[in-house]
């Protein structure tokens, strides 16, 4: 019997092994990775239950749509600039115009031209996009323009803004 105990006590000690080593790899090599990916997973799946909700909210804020343009008026300036950053910005070039009119809709589309430094330059854009519900902000691209009469250098931001009205 000799023979056969040490039959089973090597049985035994592979089986332990096939037991043992991947449990000890899993827990000192895989777990933390594992649950990580599951928190990552369920963190994701919130994230898209946000925004799918926010983009709801925004729906049904935009669901009431306007009949007065405030980019064609030109009563959007005001709005955008009545604050310290617009206080020290300029706006360089202001161009409305009406790019698309289908079935009683029309989309008012307006490029604006600001100067200013990079920090107030930011704020309006920031002020465009959660203070103006009337407006929407498509497109946002800095430039660097060298002025050779001053030798000065001025950063100006070319803003293309959208609204959509009931005609």
């Amino acid at each position: 019997m000799t023979g056969g105990g040490r039959k089973y006590k090597g049985l035994l000690m592979l089986a332990g092994l096939l037991i043992v080593v991947p449990y000890l790899v899993y827990r000192v090599a895989i777990a933390d990775t594992v649950r990580m990916n599951r928190e990552m997973k369920r963190t994701e799946r919130q994230i898209t239950r946000l925004q799918n909700q926010s983009r709801t909210e925004r729906a049904a804020e935009g669901a009431v749509l306007q009949t007065v343009s405030d980019i064609q008026s030109g009563d959007l300036l005001p709005r955008i600039m009545d604050c310290d950053a617009g206080a020290r910005c300029v706006v360089v070039k202001y161009t409305p115009c009406i790019t698309e009119s289908r079935d009683g809709l029309a989309v008012h589309t307006a490029e604006l031209v600001l100067s200013g430094t990079y920090a107030d330059l930011l704020r309006l854009i920031e002020r465009i996009e959660t203070d103006i519900g009337s407006c929407r902000l498509v497109s946002a691209t800095f430039r660097s323009i060298v002025q050779r009469q001053r030798r000065q250098t001025q950063l100006h931001v070319t803003l293309i803004l959208q609204q959509i009205i009931k005609l």
